[in-house]
């Protein structure tokens, strides 16, 4: 993991995730994003976690 500002502000994906399932033998893909505010509350955690505020 990455503490700095430049991963923050490279982290356009960061609030979501890439699946891949298999049900009875179908493959299907799709992205699940985080709320707004669930993302707002992911990186805000994050930036507490390095000591770094909003403004990097």
């Amino acid at each position: 993991m990455r503490c700095d500002s430049h991963a923050f502000l490279e982290a356009g994906g960061a609030t979501a995730f890439r699946l891949t399932l298999r049900v009875g033998g179908r493959t299907g893909r799709f992205v699940l994003r985080m709320s707004p505010a669930g993302g707002r509350a992911a990186i805000d955690h994050g930036l507490e976690t390095c000591h770094l505020g909003r403004d990097g």
